[in-house]
């Protein structure tokens, strides 16, 4: 049996035109190197085939607890996307909680229900 070598395709990102508008810095919120979505992380060898790269340096360097510590991480994560999501919801559509102290009148229950399927399906 003759083992299939795994193909290495080229991207996009890879093109060295120099063209970019980098709107973000690297990383930021969960983007790539150059402030995109759509591209691989920088510690991603592309030369080697895809799931062959280590995570070691990426998943605990040295004083890996210090963003953890100073809240760093969080602006170089995508939860920074859902925590701004989070916090529109919370400051645009507040919660009623008196309307909801009672089980008298649930329509406060059809208004959270319309607000958290319109974030969620609409993101």
């Amino acid at each position: 049996r003759m083992k299939k070598e795994p193909v290495i395709v080229d991207s996009s990102e890879d093109d060295a035109s120099g063209k970019t508008c980098q709107l973000l810095p690297g990383g930021f919120a969960g983007t790539g190197p150059n402030g995109s979505f759509f591209e691989t992380p920088e510690w991603v060898d592309k030369t080697k085939a895809p799931g062959l790269t280590s995570q070691e340096g990426a998943v605990a360097p040295p004083g890996w607890w210090i963003n953890f510590a100073t809240g760093q991480f969080l602006f170089f994560s995508p939860n920074l996307v859902w925590l701004s999501i989070a916090l529109v919801d919370y400051f645009i559509f507040p919660y009623d909680f008196q309307a909801a102290k009672s089980f008298q009148d649930l329509d406060w229950v059809l208004y959270r229900f319309a607000v958290n399927f319109a974030i969620t399906f609409g993101y």
